[in-house]
């Protein structure tokens, strides 16, 4: 009776001094690659006592395989001779016995000259929240409204009194 009181004890102690997950941040290094570069995705924490950290892509965990490697303590991923295939978003999780905290980052992919033998980056856009973000989206429907206004007005003005007695 006496031992199970003392582990019970124990127990209750771990987890008053465990601190809670927060503020979880993924970064990587390069933010924009070519096929076949390496690139490193970097999780960080603001707090939080005695954690394991995994990796997921689509929500299926990243395992430390062929062209992925992650450090000694999980905190960072690093993919080998990156293909077009491990293009999407990757999820850091970070949890301990009281919480559990994730952060995302999508990783993008530049695109390759294809009049040259060797892939060389021409061009590289990493959008704000996603391809092409939010601003690439309100540019295209500014230029769509616009268009649609255009053609409306011309044909207004085809279907006037004077251009009918011109035809």
């Amino acid at each position: 009776m006496r031992r199970t009181t003392i582990m019970l004890i124990l127990q209750c102690l771990s987890f008053i001094l465990l601190v809670p997950v927060s503020n979880v941040h993924v970064i990587t290094n390069p933010s924009c690659l070519c096929p076949g570069e390496h690139v490193t995705l970097h999780c960080s924490k603001m707090t939080g006592s005695t954690v394991d950290f995994s990796w997921q892509k689509c929500n299926q965990l990243v395992p430390d395989g062929n062209h992925t490697s992650l450090s000694q303590d999980s905190a960072s991923l690093t993919i080998i001779n990156v293909p077009e295939s491990d293009m999407g978003n990757y999820r850091c999780v970070i949890q301990n016995k009281v919480s559990q905290g994730n952060g995302d980052i999508g990783l993008q992919l530049c695109n390759a000259d294809p009049s040259k033998e060797s892939s060389s980056c021409i061009s590289c856009y990493c959008g704000y929240f996603g391809y092409p973000g939010y601003l690439g989206y309100i540019c295209i429907f500014i230029f769509i409204f616009r268009f649609n206004k255009r053609q409306r007005k011309d044909d207004l003005y085809e279907n006037t009194s004077a251009a009918k007695y011109y035809h």
